[in-house]
């Protein structure tokens, strides 16, 4: 007999006007949600716009310049509005979960490709030692497409059976998978091995934590919770081996606890990281991906919402995974996240799926479309009170309500904007340690990771231009660190450290204030090679 049949009508009836308040409640903070985020933005934009003296400037520019200002000011609003939604509901229960004497049929997988054998013997080893019940397996499921790397899977997997037990550990090989794709790889394995209810999703570099599975399992067996297919956890980074890695996990850290917890509490509902979560195989099993979709958690969160489910965020199980060590492999895998994010955008643009869902897969989309905008931007506050050359975007003092002048320099602004950009993630924070970790994670991105607006605006802007599906991609590296060569880092930054450069001298020569405000950017173009260079040995920080 169902669980849902062996309920009185009484409970069923009160269960569903509970799920009608849910819905309702979730409508009502969705809307005061985005309400706030416009609301700043609107006032932000009132503020500066009367700061712009159109009759003296030059018109295109004036206008592209207030363009830009309102489309990066939504972001500053959201940041803003998010924090203070992680603080006023953090205090909210989490997902209800079901005692369980045994787990249903669960399988752990962990879908690799041309992978490291001591990463993925130790990781799948810590993984099943951890969370080994009854009717829980693990999978390797093969990705790879070197010979020697097949070799080195099937020595690892042997080494698990013969701790393990060959029933407990299993072995999968992908087949007519061209482009290698994760979530080809996974529908074959549920297509051959159909006796599962659930399954965990690992990368390579992934540690499921002492009772992880049964907890996420607990969640997904309460009956409260059937309509949700994908319960994915808070992603913490572990084995932090370079000042980069550990500098910029913490920060991660951070803005899962804020972003990701705020948008599940205002929405009901999150989005899949792609790794780190627990699937219902049944639901899974009803979706249909392209094989040439490279970022298959967009689809997957949008798919199973058009077939009726959720995705949710359960920020009280936190599940291990690794961060690029250095800022070059950074590099790397962000092209690869741009490129699978904005291929994307058409299935979610024509999906019938809640304004939440629809918010949390554009926004990263929003976020690289706009870092060509923001460079432009940026360059254009050049023209700004210019005294050498042609003045092109003059400024005035702005009249409050038609009173009295009140003198708001552009620079106001700015330091406002970085006091929130930096200053929100404090709420998090516990103590001292914790503070000053997130400032050291701040100066190491103002004065590293700015430089990625150069490099992200390039790879949005050759999407743009080429627009190709089935990309090939490199996992990134996750076996032992090497050390990089100085020659190795310079041969990647050394355009954006020059742009830099010839920044710094023209603006010191024809607009010292301009200058000034874009110091982050300079000094972070400039010091790109050497900081990159230095935050990615190897260091003692865990």
């Amino acid at each position: 007999m169902s669980t849902t049949s062996s309920l009185s009508p009484l409970i069923i009836q009160k269960r569903k006007r509970s799920d009608k308040m849910d819905t309702k409640n979730t409508r009502r903070h969705t809307i005061y949600y985005f309400s706030a985020i416009g609301l700043f933005t609107l006032v932000s934009c009132f503020l500066i716009f009367g700061m712009i003296d159109i009759s003296e400037s030059n018109v295109f520019l004036a206008i592209f310049w207030m363009f830009g200002f309102a489309v990066l000011t939504l972001n500053v609003g959201y940041v803003l509005v998010s924090a203070i939604a992680a603080l006023l509901t953090k205090n909210m229960p989490s997902l209800k979960e079901k005692r369980l004497r045994h787990l249903p049929k669960t399988a752990v997988v962990y879908v690799v490709r041309n992978e490291h054998e001591v990463v993925i013997k130790e990781n799948m080893a810590e993984s099943f030692a951890n969370n080994r019940e009854r009717n829980v397996d693990i999978w390797l499921l093969s990705n790879s497409d070197i010979d020697e790397c097949v070799v080195a899977e099937k020595r690892a997997i042997a080494g698990l059976q013969k701790r393990f037990g060959k029933r407990r550990v299993r072995y999968f090989q992908t087949r007519n998978n061209s482009l290698r794709r994760k979530h080809v790889c996974i529908h074959q394995w549920l297509g051959a091995y159909p006796e599962y209810r659930y399954f965990a999703v690992c990368d390579a570099d992934s540690i499921l934590p002492h009772g992880t599975l049964r907890r996420l399992v607990s969640k997904a067996e309460h009956p409260a919770n059937k309509s949700i297919a994908l319960f994915q956890s808070h992603i913490s980074i572990i084995k932090r081996a370079t000042y980069f890695s550990s500098f910029l996990s913490f920060g991660q850290d951070i803005c899962q606890g804020i972003y990701s917890r705020a948008n599940q509490n205002v929405f009901g509902r999150g989005v899949s990281y792609g790794s780190g979560c627990l699937i219902r195989c049944k639901a899974f099993r009803k979706i249909e991906v392209p094989d040439w979709v490279l970022s298959h958690d967009i689809w997957d969160t949008v798919s199973l919402e058009e077939k009726g489910y959720r995705v949710v965020f359960c920020s009280d199980v936190v599940t291990y995974g690794r961060y690029p060590s250095n800022y070059i492999e950074y590099l790397k895998r962000t092209r690869r996240w741009i490129a699978g994010t904005l291929e994307s955008m058409p299935r979610c643009l024509r999906s019938k799926v809640s304004p939440g869902t629809r918010f949390m897969v554009l926004y990263p989309a929003y976020m690289y479309a706009i870092q060509p905008l923001f460079l432009i931007w940026i360059f254009s506050g050049f023209f700004y009170n210019n005294k050498v050359l042609v003045p092109m975007l003059v400024t005035q003092k702005y009249a409050f309500l038609g009173g009295s002048f009140v003198d708001l320099e552009m620079g106001s602004h700015l330091f406002f904007t970085m006091a929130i950009i930096s200053g929100h993630r404090f709420i998090k924070c516990r103590n001292l340690k914790e503070a000053k970790h997130i400032i050291v994670e701040f100066l190491t991105t103002m004065l590293l990771c700015l430089n990625s607006i150069i490099f992200d605006s390039a790879s949005v802007i050759k999407w743009l231009i080429f627009r190709k599906k089935g990309m090939g991609w490199v996992p990134m590296k996750k076996g032992p660190y090497q050390k990089m060569a100085i020659k190795d880092v310079a041969k990647e930054l050394w355009p954006v450290a020059l742009i830099g450069v010839v920044s710094l001298i023209l603006g010191i020569i024809y607009n010292p204030l301009w200058t000034l405000f874009a110091s982050p950017f300079i000094c972070s173009f400039i010091l790109g090679i050497p900081v990159a260079y230095l935050t990615g040995h190897v260091t003692t920080i865990e």
